[in-house]
């Protein structure tokens, strides 16, 4: 997964600022998203961290994947590798680690992002399980504020950052790295599966 520092240096480098008219909307759509899954946190996700992060970045992921408007071709949960991943994974992962509080940045490394979840880390929902769940509330909060597929994913991303500030910092119950790394990996997942239809 060495794909990964790879990443790491691109999105460093990546200019990918949130403004403009559509930032209010953004952020009330951000605002939205983060309350519809810490809704689920003690039930859905059984108070796991872990899972309510690499969840908010699937969604991420699929709504990247969306706006490279494949084919319909093929079953849900297949692996479609793609360019366009490769080429705008790093600037949607970027705004995470842009977003994220200084005292976060600070601990993070690109080797961080070249591991594997642990096992007693492994989240409590699948892919598919939590599109099925998410994806039409995320859909619906996108449509209510005019975003589309590719902000979305922004979107989901500056969701990640909150949830890791939450955790990491405010209740100190994850580590960054580990944080970190599973929203890395849920944002390449995310984007690199072909989602279940709207």
């Amino acid at each position: 997964m060495s794909w990964f520092k790879d990443w790491f240096s691109k999105f460093s480098k990546a200019n990918s600022p949130i403004s403009g008219a559509a930032d209010q909307r953004m952020q009330q759509a951000a605002d939205e998203l983060l309350v519809l899954l810490d809704q689920h946190f003690q039930t859905t996700f059984e108070s796991h961290p872990t899972s309510i992060l690499i969840a908010c970045a699937w969604l991420a992921g699929a709504s990247l994947f969306r706006s490279f408007h494949f084919p319909n071709v093929g079953e849900p949960g297949q692996p479609v590798l793609s360019d366009r991943a490769n080429e705008l994974g790093p600037v949607i992962l970027g705004i995470y680690f842009s977003a994220l509080p200084m005292k976060i940045k600070m601990k993070l490394d690109p080797a961080d992002l070249a591991g594997r979840i642990p096992a007693e880390e492994k989240p409590k929902l699948d892919l598919l399980t939590t599109q099925k769940i998410f994806q039409d509330s995320f859909h619906r909060i996108l449509k209510k504020y005019k975003i589309d597929l590719i902000q979305g994913a922004k979107i989901g991303m500056i969701v990640c950052s909150r949830l890791t500030e939450k955790y990491c910092q405010q209740l100190n119950i994850l580590d960054p790295k580990l944080a970190a790394l599973v929203v890395s990996i849920g944002l390449v997942e995310g984007s690199k599966t072909r989602p279940l239809p709207l």
